[in-house]
């Protein structure tokens, strides 16, 4: 009798594409992913309600085809994996946007196995919606990342995973430094949780349909820039940040004396990602007390990152 399919025999990949339109299999990057995942195909046939004298619902129609969901992939200190999520051409890179403000397009693979057969499913002209990567100081904690992507269409393919995947990178693998007031970079060991995310401003899939252009969405264009936050915990052994935050607040500014910058670094097996905000404002600062004779104070921060003045430089630089 057969069995359901273990969730062990799938793996999620992707790769740049050269150009919209042109879906891609070669040098795949597979990656393994360690949470729940509704990666796939989207799209099917919904009621059609009308007036027509009969008495049960009658017809369906198509609502669309296109690609969705999360990629919860594990992060890895290989070359391949860090140069196409933060590299010069990058899908996370703000600077690798075209001339129309669009971030890269991507092809995605889902490859799993049902009663023993092998099947990849892969979606082209994807773009990346969304992303969170975050670290947490303890035992057993790996470098959190996920990325929520659209996709346009289907993408036929056969393509079979290969290679050999090792650990990720760990927390003990993190730093993290600030600059304040056009200062020399300093390391921060005081760090206990932080967490980097984007939000892309993609469009949603429905905005994209075209009178037309078929079932799927003729266009998927990003609608504004990218917007970089980070979120940390940190132990209140001094107050460098809350100096700041009244700083600038009373000021009303981020640049000069108000400036502040942030860093974090990714370091294993010869692998580094730098992940660098210059101009970083304090949105939130809270300093919560225990209410307790048991417990340590600690400071939640939120940054929003900025570009430069001029642009020319993102709100996030990956190095």
């Amino acid at each position: 009798m057969d069995g359901p399919s273990p969730s062990k025999e799938t793996i999620l990949g992707f790769q740049a594409q050269v150009a919209e339109g042109t879906g891609i299999d070669s040098s795949v990057i597979w990656c393994p992913y360690n949470e729940s995942t509704d990666l796939g195909q989207r799209g099917g046939l919904i009621a059609f309600d009308q007036a027509d004298t009969v008495h049960q619902r009658n017809i369906a129609i198509p609502d669309g085809r296109w690609w969705e969901g999360s990629m919860p992939i594990t992060l890895r200190p290989v070359a391949p994996l860090v140069s196409a999520l933060f590299g010069a051409s990058g899908i996370l890179n703000s600077a690798a946007r075209d001339n129309y403000n669009r971030g890269p397009v991507f092809t995605v693979f889902r490859v799993d196995k049902v009663a023993g057969v092998q099947r990849t499913l892969a979606g082209k002209d994807c773009r990346v919606a969304s992303w969170t990567l975050g670290a947490t100081a303890g035992q057993g904690e790996v470098i959190s990342f996920s990325m929520d992507i659209r996709g346009k269409s289907d993408f036929a393919t056969s393509v079979t995973p290969s290679g050999s995947f090792g650990a990720p990178y760990l927390w003990t693998e993190s730093s993290v430094r600030i600059k304040l007031g056009g200062g020399a970079w300093a390391a921060d060991i005081n760090f206990e949780e932080l967490e980097i995310s984007g939000e892309e401003n993609l469009s949603d899939i429905s905005a994209g349909m075209r009178l037309g252009s078929g079932l799927n969405p003729h266009k998927l264009d990003n609608m504004g820039d990218q917007e970089v936050r980070i979120t940390a915990t940190r132990d209140q052994v001094d107050t460098l940040l809350y100096d700041q935050w009244i700083l600038q607040r009373a000021n009303s500014g981020i640049d000069s004396g108000n400036a502040m910058g942030l860093e974090f670094i990714l370091t294993s097996g010869g692998q580094t990602i730098t992940l660098t905000a210059n101009r970083c404002g304090i949105a939130e600062y809270t300093d919560s007390l225990p209410g307790s004779k048991v417990g340590l104070k600690k400071e939640a921060i939120s940054f929003d990152c900025y570009a430069s003045a001029d642009g020319a430089t993102g709100a996030l630089v990956a190095s």
